[in-house]
């Protein structure tokens, strides 16, 4: 009898945690520059620092220094040097990586005016400057999926809405079943006539295509478009305008929107059944909305 009810106790304990864990709600503005969507909060000192708000990082990362004084769980046993723990980040596409100390658990996340509470987190040893802030870490889709929906509001007043039901009532907008690749959020589509899968992503500021992608779809590089830019690791990299006539989304035909040719390393990590084409905020920008519905696995955009 003891036994059963310390089990009782034991899943009564993990639902509630799990119900808890489902009730972020809420809005926080964001702030956009340079193609990157920033949510305000504090460091430890109360100096304002920084958050890069990503989409399609997987989990939610933190610098070291804004952990503070809080206990980091090592996940690394080997005191070899060179079997540190490293992850990589897909924000700005070609990303950036940086050695991972361990993880913490937050009592209270702050971002943006919202609280996430118990947040289980990555702790980086640093992290890059981005669009000229240095910020303290990245939010990922782990604490956005603390609501059932992420609404992400682009135009004068960018912001990110956390909430449990979609409004409906909204009319002219286009809505596609989505589906998680390597934990990645993918919608079906279709460039220049023909099918390929979307990654959505909120943290880079311009939209790519691999070379897979570009000889599959009869796109082509864009005439003396090649142009050297700089990763947020300090590296430099090539990259090639695409000349793509037309995509479609949810029905939807869209023209004359950038697309570059490039080798992310996030293209690199999907299967071979995959067509990936990594859409970005030049895109994003276009619409009024993009909505991310994790409990009926659908997106729901609105054009401007």
């Amino acid at each position: 009898m003891k036994r059963v009810l310390l089990l009782f106790a034991l899943i009564m304990t993990l639902c509630a945690q799990n119900i808890f864990a489902q009730s972020v709600y809420g809005e926080m503005s964001l702030d956009y520059q340079d193609g990157y969507l920033f949510a305000k909060t504090s460091m430890p000192d109360g100096g304002t620092t920084w958050f890069a708000v990503d989409l399609a990082a997987q989990s939610t990362a933190v610098t070291k220094a804004f952990a503070g004084d809080l206990k980091i769980r090592k996940e690394q046993t080997s005191n070899d040097p060179l079997d540190r723990g490293t992850a990589h980040y897909a924000l700005g596409a070609y990303g950036f990586h940086s050695e991972i100390v361990g993880r913490t658990t937050m009592s209270a996340l702050a971002i943006g005016g919202l609280s996430f509470q118990d947040a289980d987190v990555l702790v980086m040893s640093t992290a890059p400057q981005v669009a000229g802030r240095t910020i303290a870490g990245v939010l990922g889709a782990d604490l956005l999926r603390r609501a059932e929906i992420a609404v992400f509001r682009y135009g004068s007043n960018p912001a990110l809405v956390l909430k449990s039901r979609s409004n409906k009532t909204v009319k002219g907008t286009l809505e596609m079943p989505m589906k998680l690749v390597n934990n990645a959020i993918f919608v079906e589509g279709t460039l220049n006539g023909q099918k390929v899968d979307y990654l959505l992503d909120t943290g880079s500021p311009e939209s790519y295509l691999p070379l897979k992608t570009l000889r599959l779809t009869g796109a082509a590089a864009l005439p003396n478009s090649t142009r050297e830019i700089t990763t947020l690791d300090g590296e430099k990299a090539r990259v090639r305008g695409a000349n793509v006539e037309s995509f479609s989304l949810g029905g939807e035909e869209f023209r004359e929107l950038p697309f570059n040719i490039g080798e992310l390393p996030v293209f690199s990590r999907l299967p071979e059944t995959v067509t990936p084409v990594l859409l970005g905020n030049t895109f994003f920008t276009t619409m009024e909305f993009v909505e991310i519905n994790f409990e009926g696995n659908s997106v729901r955009l609105k054009k401007q």
